[in-house]
């Protein structure tokens, strides 16, 4: 299956209150390239229910200030793409609370980078093929599809993900991706 993809650089997000993967991802002359990588892996804290939930979502808060003040240059990103919350599942208020700190975080930090979300499914359907690929198949896939260079920072399943979202966005963008 051969993709086409958008130039541009991505910053995207696979964002949960668990596990969050980000890429930062740039496509030159259609060729995709993973330029850095970074997860979040939330602490072990020995709280339960919405207090759990609500500690996680700061520690989220916290590590995403982290990595957006410090680690990137948000000025030359072309777009910020993040996981459209589940609507169905298990835990959804997870996938949907950490879409609201990396919104509100972002807005407050004056990104002024278009932010867009893109489904999972769709972004399965358009870089690999099938909206019904599990989350463990995901990163073969991806690692068979762009060029991941030795990094200092962590390459998982989380990390796929992100790289997934954002590619799909880039291949919206070209003509191919429109029909």
């Amino acid at each position: 299956m051969s993709i086409k993809f958008a130039d541009g650089r991505v910053l995207a997000f696979d964002q949960t209150l668990g596990n969050t993967g980000i890429s930062l991802i740039e496509v030159l002359e259609g060729k995709p390239a993973v330029c850095d990588t970074w997860h979040i892996k939330r602490p072990a804290d020995g709280l339960t229910g919405f207090q759990a939930t609500f500690s996680r979502a700061e520690y989220l808060r916290h590590r995403l200030g982290e990595i957006l003040t410090w680690s990137i240059d948000l000025e030359s990103l072309d777009f910020v793409v993040y996981e459209m919350p589940a609507v169905m599942g298990y835990r959804t208020e997870s996938s949907l609370l950490a879409a609201y700190v990396l919104q509100t975080l972002a807005t407050d930090l004056m990104i002024e980078t278009p932010m867009v979300m893109v489904s999972n499914q769709h972004a399965k359907k358009v870089v690999l093929g099938n909206a019904r690929i599990g989350k463990k198949e995901v990163r073969p896939l991806i690692e068979n599809l762009i060029e991941i260079p030795k990094l200092n920072h962590p390459w998982n399943e989380h990390v796929a993900d992100a790289t997934m979202l954002g590619l799909a966005h880039l291949h919206d963008l070209t003509e191919e991706g429109k029909k």
